[in-house]
């Protein structure tokens, strides 16, 4: 089963969003991974370049644009 790290990150906008209002996006980025057929090991938010990193597991090899 093909794992994958995938950073991204969050607009000016919305990191002040989430500081005004802390909510757990774990739900919502697990959802995101099921729904292409894979599954969410862990989720961090970074500092630095990237302000998210996650790690998933996949049965089949995806293509970027699955999970756009």
């Amino acid at each position: 089963m093909p794992h994958f790290m995938v950073s991204c990150n969050y607009s000016a906008e919305s990191k002040n969003a989430l500081i005004a209002n802390p909510v757990d996006r774990t739900k919502a980025a697990s959802a995101a991974v099921e729904a292409v057929g894979g599954k969410l090991h862990s989720a961090f938010m970074t500092f630095g370049k990237r302000t998210s990193l996650s790690y998933t597991k996949h049965r089949t090899q995806l293509r970027p644009r699955h999970l756009l």
